[in-house]
């Protein structure tokens, strides 16, 4: 029989497709936004290149945040796959872009030769724009998963580190690109690249905003249920005091009125030493 675990010591996965899509959002956000910045050198000279630059960025950009969550790992020092994967999946997306790029300017036939050209000479594109994703994203990401390593609540808190992050840089690539309506004044015929760049950046501080706030109101909620229990407030569950920690346990039914641990005793949740969810216990038994 599985342990039924409090929903609120469950582990948080809507919070992390959260932020996978704000993580995705905010790179082709702000891939778009420097583009667009760029606009008026010989190279960017419209806005269907920077925007279709962003949508493989926003691929590939979820992939990576998607493999950042992978625990496997690769070589003698455990180096995490999706870091390992950067790389490739840079170049897999500097190729994607100028292949979509050329494709617009003249036609599908120019795709492929677009896609050597981006993963080969676009390096002195990519190459920068993986070193900045990765000071940019790579950065929370990974303290991030330094607080997971602290259990359930230490992973909250990563995901509030990683939505905070794209919400600055979603709100951030608003700032950096030109006004999106002062260019539709300048030529109409943008509207269409125009709304998919303000799709980016809403994305990402939207689903950061959201994936912050929920994080944020499971750690309350949390603290508050086992308060409660440890006023004995919650029928059938009570706090044990560990020797460097505690536990969260369902009493069984027939000894509920006295309190007594046994063995029929369930242990649900291990806790630190001041009540923050480490391990929720979910084996069956």
């Amino acid at each position: 029989m599985r342990r039924v675990i409090p929903v609120a010591f469950r582990t948080p996965r809507a919070l992390r497709a959260l932020n996978v899509a704000a993580v995705g959002s905010a790179i082709a956000a702000m891939t778009s936004a420097v583009f667009l910045h760029a606009e008026s050198t010989s190279l960017f000279h419209s806005w269907i290149w920077a925007v279709t630059a962003g949508a493989p960025s926003l691929v590939v950009g979820v992939v990576w945040a998607m493999l950042l969550r992978v625990r496997a790992t690769v070589g003698t020092r455990g180096v995490p796959v999706g870091w390992v994967l950067s790389v490739p999946l840079a170049a897999l997306n500097g190729a994607l872009a100028c292949g979509l790029a050329l494709s617009f300017d003249s036609g599908a036939s120019a795709f492929l030769p677009g896609v050597v050209l981006g993963a080969t000479f676009g390096a002195l594109a990519w190459v920068p724009g993986l070193l900045a994703v990765l000071t940019l994203f790579g950065l929370p990401i990974a303290w991030a998963q330094r607080l997971a390593r602290a259990g359930l609540a230490g992973e909250e808190r990563g995901e509030i580190v990683v939505g905070f992050a794209c919400v600055v840089l979603g709100a951030l690539s608003f700032v950096i690109a030109p006004s999106p309506w002062a260019s539709l004044r300048d030529a109409p015929s943008v509207i269409g690249e125009a709304m998919l760049f303000c799709a980016y950046a809403t994305v990402a501080v939207a689903c950061g905003a959201i994936a912050t706030f929920a994080a944020l109101r499971r750690e309350a909620l949390r603290r508050r249920f086992i308060a409660r229990v440890e006023r004995e407030e919650v029928p059938g569950l009570r706090v044990e005091e560990r020797v460097l920690a505690k536990m969260l346990v369902r009493v069984a039914p027939e000894i509920e009125t006295y309190r007594i641990a046994r063995a029929e005793d369930e242990e649900l949740v291990e806790l630190d030493s001041d009540g923050r969810a480490v391990r929720a216990l979910q084996a069956e038994r």
